[in-house]
């Protein structure tokens, strides 16, 4: 019975009595979902008071019939279309029903109206009032208005603009940072006419016709003293400028750079390195530029260079000796004459270089795609310079194709042979001089697909066969490491399995999921990976299904709920290759969870006596079952619990009963105070029922067990006359 502590005639599902008979505050049923409250219980009638009268989970539904109206756009107005009634305004609802357009937060009655084509104040009438930017005339389209002539508008008329700045509205060349002509006019508006205007002449202080182009000067005319050109190189002296005949006066007459013409330095071009020339009768070219007023070059050479032609003219053609390189003097000399005198010497220093090391050798590493298969591949290096030819060698099984030997020489093709299993490929760079000091090489190998590492997974099927527990059983799963040029792999499942590939086929293939039956016996899961190169060899996992459960240990058990709804839980430690445990209890007992698992809740709705076993098994078999023999009292009889004491309702005599510490580690203190002299038995059982200590005491006594007690939930009873008492001991 469910106490009406409101007495609106429903119960609150918190507060219980169980009686024969309705106690006086007590109804039948706990439908209440607030028993402090008698304007509250289910289909109570809604009101405006902040309560869910009627128990359906809602506040105030239903309840109220003042109207509200949706304010969409928030803006303090609403919508006549659009209605409720309630208690309260609900949100986004208003109290007026006003809006003439609910959808824009810029129209309701007295807003102000806004150039947007819209009745913003809900008087009718659009865009009426609206409009404070000024536009003014713009006559000669040239973007800039006339301040004398401004409307108000909403938008610009045709032929005004918003700003007022133009000094002449009747010439489009007159306009605030218009360009300065040379017309007479303050084009740019900024006061000054002409000013900046024209073209830039250059200051010619010697009058030799040439401008000075660090003194200038912007004008709509020339200037007296001014020329259009600033050319000269010395401003100074009429005897300079672009063009002027060269003197011999220690001057750059012509401002050409070079001083007296013929008397500069010749700079010597050409290439650097002998090497690739030295005794090979190629003819070398060298050469200076020529310069105004020279009217000879005398070239000198080394013996080992021999002067084809060229010698008085500024180029030259030469042929590199044998001996060059041992020989020390491996200058080129030039100088030249002019009516001035001769000049200063010009020298290149040439060298007798080796080539470099040529770089890395580009080409694939893993051959086996070309082993025997008669296409060629390519391998190349990258130029060095002054290399005239490169030394290509391979290992046996490599044929070089046919190239033609050079400084173009960098790339060769090759063909396998059928018998290659690995080699190499080596260059080197070579001319006159000799070759690289370093070959170049890369390493080749043609290799089959290498065996999968170990198989990962289940050894032994029993866990994963299907049980009259776990009827499909249970997949299991195996995988190995992807495998180096692999593209696919080859799994083989034994008799009585079957397997899904999850990863799909292919290159990713390394997961499989394996279904055993009842019919499988044994046998061996095999992979290999195949590759480009063939199918490496196989890797093995023997499975086997002879592996049955380990032993079970003792069964233990604790009291987990005491009288009335006595339940006891059995448990145990679950044992090697287990995937069920099978649990029977006693005929009056019921399993309220667990089964199947290692362990259980039992319930002991009367008094009940026999065996709890406890049996595991898989897909392979079953253990010897383990059992536990128990006997569980009946719980007292017209009693009623509080706490964890048992009180006699049927009793007259009054018995008092006291235990202390509860839970403890070591001893209990009883304390028996009754009211009655009749002796007092006091008993002490264990979960099982079995009795651990029985005791005659006094009517009034103190007492202090347990020190012998092991750890667990214990049960003590105390009897005088018709009054029994009955407490759970916890022993820690």
């Amino acid at each position: 019975y469910y106490a009406d502590a409101d007495n609106d005639g429903f119960g609150d599902p918190n507060v219980s009595v169980t009686d024969c008979t309705v106690p006086p505050g007590y109804v039948t049923n706990n439908t209440d979902c607030d028993d402090t409250d008698n304007t509250v219980y289910p289909g109570a009638p809604e009101l405006c008071d902040g309560k869910d009268n009627d128990c359906d989970g809602t506040i105030d539904d239903g309840a109220g019939t003042t109207p509200y109206y949706a304010d969409a756009d928030n803006d303090g107005f609403g919508d006549p279309n659009v209605s409720v009634t309630g208690c309260t305004v609900p949100p986004g609802y208003v109290t007026n029903n006003t809006d003439c357009d609910d959808t824009d937060n810029t129209v309701y009655p007295g807003a102000p109206e806004l150039c947007d084509g819209k009745d913003n104040d809900c008087n009718g009438i659009i865009d009426d009032g609206a409009g404070t930017t000024t536009y003014y005339q713009d006559a000669d389209g040239d973007g800039f208005g006339n301040a004398a002539s401004g409307v108000l508008a909403c938008t610009a008329p045709i032929g005004y603009v918003e700003n007022n700045n133009d000094c002449d509205d009747n010439d489009e060349t007159i306009y605030p940072g218009a360009p300065e002509l040379c017309d007479g006019k303050d084009n740019d508006c900024n006061g000054t006419i002409d000013d900046g205007a024209g073209l830039i002449f250059y200051r010619d202080a010697d009058s030799d016709g040439f401008g000075d182009p660090f003194v200038t000067i912007q004008a709509c005319a020339v200037p007296q003293g001014y020329v259009n050109n600033g050319n000269d190189c010395n401003d100074a002296d009429n005897t300079i400028y672009p063009g002027a005949p060269e003197l011999c006066d220690g001057k750059d007459n012509d401002c050409d750079g070079n001083i007296d013409g013929g008397l500069n330095t010749p700079v010597v071009e050409g290439p650097t390195n002998m090497c690739p020339y030295v005794g090979t009768s190629q003819q070398v070219v060298f050469t200076v530029s020529p310069l105004p007023g020279v009217l000879g070059y005398q070239w000198t050479v080394p013996p080992t260079i021999n002067i084809v032609s060229g010698q008085g003219t500024n180029t030259i053609t030469v042929t590199i000796l044998n001996g060059f390189i041992q020989n020390a003097n491996k200058q080129i000399r030039v100088t030249t004459t002019s009516a001035c005198g001769t000049s200063p010497i010009g020298i290149k220093y040439l060298l007798a270089q080796f080539p470099s090391t040529p770089a890395a050798i580009s080409g694939p590493a893993e051959a086996c795609a070309y082993v025997g298969s008669g296409t060629a591949a390519t391998y190349s290096i990258n130029s060095v310079a002054g290399a005239s030819l490169y030394n290509w060698i391979a290992s046996p099984g490599i044929t070089i194709n046919p190239h033609t030997p050079g400084a173009a020489d960098t790339l060769i093709t090759v063909l396998f042979a059928p018998s290659f299993t690995g080699g190499t490929i080596t260059v080197s760079a070579a001319n006159s001089c000799g070759n690289s000091s370093n070959t170049r090489q890369i390493s080749i190998i043609s290799s089959s697909t290498a065996v999968p590492g170990l198989i990962q997974g289940p050894a032994n099927a029993c866990l994963y066969m299907p049980s009259a527990a776990i009827p499909s059983g249970t997949v299991a799963t195996y995988t190995i490491r992807s495998v180096n040029n692999a593209t696919s792999y080859n799994w083989t499942i034994p008799a009585g399995a079957s397997a899904t590939h999850p990863a799909g086929l292919g290159i990713n293939d390394t997961i499989v999921e394996v279904n055993y039956t009842n019919a499988f016996t044994g046998g061996n899961i095999t992979v290999s990976a195949s590759g480009i190169c063939g199918t490496g060899g196989i890797r093995s996992l023997t499975i086997q299904a002879n592996l049955k459960p380990g032993t079970i240990g003792n069964i233990t058990a604790i009291e987990t709920q005491a009288c009335l709804s006595r339940e006891i839980t059995y448990s145990i430690t679950t044992p090697a290759n287990t995937n069920w445990i099978e649990w029977t209890v006693p005929s009056n007992a019921v399993i309220v969870s667990g089964q199947g698992t290692n362990s259980i809740v039992v319930s002991y709705p009367i008094a009940s006596s026999g065996v709890v076993t406890a049996t595991a098994s898989n897909g392979c078999g079953s253990s010897k079952p383990r059992s536990l023999q128990v006997n569980v009292p009946a719980c007292p009889s017209g009693g009623f619990v509080k706490g964890s004491v048992m009180m006699d309702t049927e009793s007259n005599e009054t018995l008092q009963v006291r235990v202390y510490p509860n839970p403890s580690n070591d001893v209990f203190i009883i304390l028996i105070n009754g009211m009655s002299r009749k002796q007092v038995t006091m008993k002490i059982y264990d979960v099982s029922g079995r009795p651990c200590l029985i005791q005659n005491l006094n009517p009034s006594s103190s007492i202090r067990v347990g020190s012998n007690l092991k750890p667990g939930v214990y049960q003590v009873e105390i009897v005088q006359g018709n009054s029994r008492k009955i407490q759970r001991l916890v022993k820690l």
